[in-house]
């Protein structure tokens, strides 16, 4: 609005021809409105409250609908007399809490620690999320930003760590395609055998420079099985070369499964340190992740010096019946709960075959409930990869049952005499047990 030369006069950029609630009343909002009406439009009411009112969000002029019983989605046009009036009221209303500094300054905030929705200075109903209330606006902006930007930062090191796991995912499953292909060529190898036991019994019975011959299968009522030969060798010698390649695949087979099992395994652990960063909160929890993916070679070492970080705590909830339950966030927390904070007779919940926490149960001698049971399933299926799934199969069992055997990797066990239940994720449950 002036230009950028020196010693030139600066004007004001003429004001949006907006409605200020500081000022209108309630005639003057219903004559807006009604114009909107009568203009015929395609507008909905929340873009022309954004569009007409100074001041309000999307999310504020989703209240403003939702506060006069509006679908906020609604034509403007196809307002009726008593809508037009019953929106003006509700801005009227905040016109006046505004000029009386009558201000419930909020925060909406997700299930996660860093997890925030909106602020407003009033409440704002059409949210169902937890709000937490502050002295003033500027507290609530605060802290809205500064947790928007712990967001930030903790999305930025999980998908950091994330990008380089799934490199290696990548990389093994590369390797489990390979494995399965030698496996498929293994499964000549008893064919090999089979043409070398019969060609053994009937050298007498071969006349040399064939380049196949048909003899009975005495494995199968002596129906005959044509068998390829090489014509330059000797029968007995065709026999030698089959039980060699007999011995090549059956020794390529078990090298192959041992290699193919080491796969998966690692596949497993890498899905459940992807499910644990996922269910991050803090920074400390992915720094912990970090360190142990650092330690089994995963991810290069950092060489900056860190500070000392104090280690992160499994969750805490407790069930409709009183039972304490625990939820481990990562694989340090997921052996501290198992391997060392359990006793014999508390119960171990995990996802059947599903990467996912270990959650434990604390009986403290008394026998555990169906619903606790229920409610442990439940969340170990939430906190695991299977979290949008429905169904779930969550195996239980007595902690006495789970061993971890020497040399495993972080959060891997073994486990026997489970059983099995079949549960649906339930984000709400968190809010519901948590202590």
């Amino acid at each position: 609005y002036r230009e950028i030369l020196p010693g030139l006069p600066y004007n004001l950029p003429p004001l949006e021809a907006k409605i200020s609630l500081l000022f209108a009343d309630i005639a003057k909002i219903v004559t807006a409105l009604s114009d909107g009406v009568e203009q015929k439009g395609t507008k909905t009411i929340s873009k022309w409250l954004l569009d007409s009112v100074m001041g309000i969000s999307g999310n504020a002029a989703h209240e403003i609908s939702h506060r006069a019983g509006i679908d906020g989605k609604k034509l403007v046009a196809s307002l009726s007399i008593h809508e037009v009036q019953g929106i003006a009221k509700v801005l009227t209303d905040l016109a006046q809490h505004l000029r009386e500094n009558r201000f419930e300054p909020g925060l909406y905030r997700g299930l996660k620690a860093h997890d925030v929705i909106d602020f407003w200075v009033f409440p704002m109903y059409s949210i169902k999320s937890p709000r937490e209330i502050f002295a003033t606006a500027n507290d609530a902006i605060n802290a809205y930003f500064e947790r928007k930007n712990q967001a930030i930062a903790l999305k930025a090191a999980v998908n950091g760590i994330t990008k380089q796991l799934n490199k290696h995912l990548k990389k093994l499953r590369q390797n489990l395609f390979f494995t399965d292909q030698k496996l498929i060529k293994t499964a000549e190898m008893d064919k090999y055998k089979l043409w070398g036991e019969i060609l053994s019994a009937n050298l007498y019975r071969i006349e040399p420079g064939l380049d196949k011959v048909s003899l009975p299968n005495f494995y199968d009522g002596d129906k005959h099985i044509l068998i390829p030969l090489k014509i330059k060798l000797s029968p007995s010698q065709n026999a030698q070369i089959y039980f060699k390649q007999y011995k090549k695949l059956q020794a390529t087979e078990l090298i192959v499964k041992k290699r193919r099992e080491n796969h998966l395994m690692e596949v497993d652990y890498l899905e459940n340190v992807l499910v644990s960063l996922e269910n991050s909160e803090t920074l400390e929890e992915v720094y912990e992740i970090r360190r142990e993916v650092e330690a089994q070679g995963y991810i290069k070492t950092s060489n900056r010096r860190s500070s000392p970080v104090s280690k992160s705590e499994p969750l805490s909830f407790k069930s409709t019946d009183g039972f304490n339950i625990f939820v481990g966030k990562n694989n340090r927390q997921n052996d501290l709960l198992t391997l060392k904070r359990s006793k014999p007779e508390d119960i171990w919940v995990h996802t059947k075959n599903i990467p996912g926490s270990h959650v434990i149960i604390e009986s403290q001698g008394a026998t555990v409930s169906e619903k606790a049971l229920q409610e442990a399933c439940t969340l170990a299926a939430y906190f695991s990869k299977a979290q949008n799934s429905s169904n779930v199969p969550v195996d239980y069992t007595l902690i006495k049952h789970v061993k971890k055997p020497a040399g495993t990797k972080p959060g891997f066990v073994n486990y026997t005499h489970q059983k099995t239940m079949y549960v649906t994720p339930d984000k709400s449950i968190l809010e519901r047990l948590s202590l």
